[in-house]
């Protein structure tokens, strides 16, 4: 059953709602896993900066020559 809420207001309670509902060993889970995912996501993107500088170190080197 879909129900139409409109206002934003309104959909904030029912997700607020819905978030209590919830068990909290299924809550305690959930943070577990987005925590890893951003800590994931976090090392991402310190590679991603040392692969960046490492390419820039390369480009200057060969414009230099």
């Amino acid at each position: 059953m879909m129900i139409d809420i409109g206002n934003k207001k309104e959909r904030k309670k029912v997700r607020e709602v819905e978030i209590l509902k919830k068990d909290p060993e299924q809550l305690k889970k959930q943070i577990e896993n987005l925590e890893m995912m951003i800590k994931t996501f976090t090392k991402g993107l310190e590679f991603f900066k040392i692969v960046a500088d490492l390419a820039l170190k390369v480009k200057v080197k060969n414009i230099t020559r």
